[in-house]
């Protein structure tokens, strides 16, 4: 449930929190670049992660109303297959 909450407030290791608090200089997403590093960004909708995101939730990108339906282990899984933590504390 931690990972989860952690994803969803954006209060983790994410670019963006990490330049928030002056552990990073980079908000951007390590994968894509396009977007700034958030959970919204990694669940929904970061287009390097279209094909774990089909493989877990069984869509290419996530609608903001929908983050709230997911199941928790869902969104937990999906944080650890795709490495953004580690590539954020990097």
């Amino acid at each position: 449930m931690c990972l989860f909450t952690q994803t969803i407030t954006s209060h983790n290791s994410l670019n963006k929190h990490l330049t928030r608090i002056g552990k990073a200089s980079d908000p951007n997403c390590p994968f894509c670049g396009e977007e700034e590093d958030t959970g919204i960004n990694v669940l929904a909708v970061c287009p390097n992660l279209v094909v774990l995101r089909l493989h877990t939730f069984h869509r290419p990108e996530l609608l903001l109303e929908e983050l709230g339906e997911l199941e928790p282990a869902d969104v937990a899984r999906f944080i650890r297959e795709s490495d953004q933590f580690k590539l954020a504390a990097q």
